[in-house]
């Protein structure tokens, strides 16, 4: 359990200056007024065919953030090899069983009767 703990915040303090970075960049501010003139064009300074959003920044800082995430989590799953954390022959396995395919059930077996045979 504290191992979970301890692991959650590692990775929230990893992503949290870049979710934060992202949203500061993405988010325009919330108190911004558009005033448009009737000569103005209606995204403003820019051209008709851009919406007005950068998404390559976002893109970038994701990016980021699950690379960094990734390499985080890789490098505290080898530290726990390394520790002994996965040991080599544990107190209990996972039953597995394989059965051979002759023993499924085939078709018939349960009574199944051919469509037209209802009437």
């Amino acid at each position: 359990m504290l191992r979970s703990v301890v692991l959650a915040a590692a990775v929230f303090c990893i992503a949290a200056p870049a979710g934060a970075a992202f949203a500061a960049d993405a988010a325009p501010a919330a108190s911004a007024i558009t005033v448009l003139h009737a000569d103005e064009p209606a995204g403003g300074a820019q051209s008709s065919d851009s919406s007005g959003i950068d998404v390559v920044p976002g893109a970038t800082w994701m990016f980021v953030g699950i690379l960094v995430s990734g390499l985080g989590l890789s490098i505290l799953y080898l530290l726990k090899r390394r520790v002994g954390g996965f040991p080599k022959n544990p107190a209990w396995v996972a039953p597995i069983s394989i059965e051979r395919s002759e023993t499924f059930a085939k078709e018939g077996d349960f009574g199944d009767v051919a469509p037209g045979a209802h009437h």
